[in-house]
């Protein structure tokens, strides 16, 4: 259920700009001291503005500086789901408990709770419980708690209760610190003022800003030639600026999408003829892989050769190891959803590597405990006491599910005997009600050895017991002498 936390996201990957040093500082406060200062965190921005990278970038600070504590990331999503599957197998309760015990919840996506009064209320009591008991807690969203629709008036005093925080559009400055960093990561290089010209186009998010970023590396894997401003520019749809000068003979008009559109392709049509295809394949693949957060260095040595051998394969090759190390991840979060955060999941490189650290995890997981053979059915003692328990045993074990199940035949208790000195016996205090009809053959009455009703003792049951009855007296008369204890015995049924 719980979702792995991105290698990738970390403090030391985050760039800090002026839009989001307010953020990041209070997230880096929140990791060094969880519960004691900012909760619960709040943080909101547009989409593709960081609010992911910095929620899984506080989880691994925490952990790293305290590998003890319980910290568990998931969407609100993931949430609702799991909410919804525990309820449906009658878990509710386990899954409330597992929540309100981790030292740090930190859920993404929190403007989804629109419209789901069973979910905000769930949450309301789970924020309560962790705030009390000194939790931290990390939301974010997409826009500030008072503006998310039909939201509970208590869940957003608790949100706001807190710091609520929010991450800008990125300057110029960190735009080109971004492009800076990201190329560096990619081991891309580009000629001076190429980066710049990329981060002078005001793209209204980061993600934006990447995809500028890989289509400039694209275009130098293709054409194998570093890319150069002017060039970069054209790529990126931006006019240059020098080509309306006062001295030009003729206006220059601004580039039209379809204009941009119609060069793009000429650019492809010639580029498909002069260059060799499989570097084009090769590109396309390190683009797809590097973007799910998969290691790409296998992929990048080809681009590196003049005429590798059997590109194709190396490619499929590649795809292979990487759709196995998706499964082992998967089968190792099911155990442990940390240990599936490593980064030996996201390298098809260090396929035995992982292999091996699923086995580890899945040879370390306890299973399920087994029915003691110590009480097998056949040694356990029937008699008038527990037979109509014993045979209703029996019938579920040759039909499960057939009978005697959750909202079908009625459960049937063994038999019970209290005591009392009277010819009736009152229902015992197990939150049962009395079954309609009791069997005469099933009943009998002992009539107390006292003469007189009159001058019985009244007595009271202290205990059940299958077999035997114990009596005590609730008032003693020294006229009457001690009575002979009855005993009924009874048979009841649940609904």
């Amino acid at each position: 259920m719980t979702s792995a936390l991105n290698p990738k996201f970390t403090f030391e990957t985050f760039v800090v700009g002026a839009a989001n040093r307010l953020a990041v500082t209070a997230g880096r406060t929140v990791a060094e001291n969880p519960g004691s200062a900012y909760n619960p965190l709040f943080i909101y921005s547009g989409s593709g503005l960081g609010k992911t990278h910095l929620l899984m970038a506080i989880g691994h600070s925490a952990k790293a500086l305290a590998p003890q504590l319980n910290i568990e990331y998931l969407t609100l999503d993931e949430y609702v789901e799991a909410f919804h599957a525990a309820i449906a197998a009658g878990q509710g309760d386990a899954f409330r408990r597992r929540f309100q015990n981790v030292d740090a919840l930190l859920v993404d996506d929190v403007q989804f709770l629109t419209n789901r009064k069973e979910m905000q209320a769930e949450l309301l009591r789970l924020t309560e419980a962790l705030q009390q008991a000194g939790h931290q807690i990390v939301l974010t969203s997409d826009r500030p708690p008072a503006e998310i629709a039909d939201l509970d008036e208590r869940l957003i005093s608790r949100f706001s209760g807190g710091l609520v925080v929010d991450i800008g559009i990125p300057d110029y400055e960190t735009r080109v610190a971004i492009l800076r960093r990201k190329a560096e990561e990619r081991g891309a290089r580009f000629q001076p003022g190429v980066l710049e010209a990329a981060a002078g186009v005001e793209f209204p998010n980061v993600r934006e800003l990447m995809g500028s970023l890989n289509r400039l590396v694209a275009y130098q894997a293709v054409n194998d030639t570093p890319i150069n401003v002017e060039a970069a520019r054209q790529v990126l749809g931006v006019a240059d600026a020098t080509a309306a000068s006062p001295t030009a003979a003729l206006p220059t008009a601004a580039v039209s999408g379809d204009e941009f559109s119609q060069f793009l392709t000429d650019v492809t049509t010639t580029v498909g003829k002069a260059v060799e295809a499989w570097r084009a394949r090769v590109a396309e693949a390190v683009l797809r892989w590097e973007g799910e957060g998969y290691r790409t260095g296998r992929l990048e040595r080809l681009l590196d050769q003049d005429t590798p051998a059997a590109v194709d394969e190396a490619i499929a090759t590649y795809i292979r190891d990487v759709e196995r190390l998706k499964t082992l991840e998967a089968e190792v979060a099911a155990f442990d959803p940390q240990a599936a955060g490593e980064k030996v999941f996201r390298d098809p490189e260090r396929l035995a590597e992982a292999e091996a650290a699923a086995a580890r995890v899945r040879d370390g997981a306890a299973p399920p405990p087994a029915p003691s053979a110590a009480f097998p059915l056949d040694a356990y003692a029937a008699g008038s006491a527990n037979e109509v328990a014993l045979s209703a045993a029996r019938a579920v074990i040759a039909a499960p599910g057939k009978k005697y199940n959750i909202g079908g035949a009625r459960a049937i208790d063994a038999p019970r005997r209290c005591c009392s000195t009277t010819s009736t016996c009152s229902p015992a205090r197990t939150g049962r009600r009395r079954s309609s009809s009791i069997s005469s053959t099933s009943s009998s009455t002992l009539t107390a050895s006292s003469s007189s009703p009159r001058r019985r003792t009244p007595t009271r049951c202290t205990g059940w017991k299958s077999g035997s009855c114990r009596a005590s007296r609730e008032a003693s008369s020294p006229r009457s002498a001690s009575p002979t204890a009855s005993c009924v015995e009874t048979r009841w049924s649940g609904s």
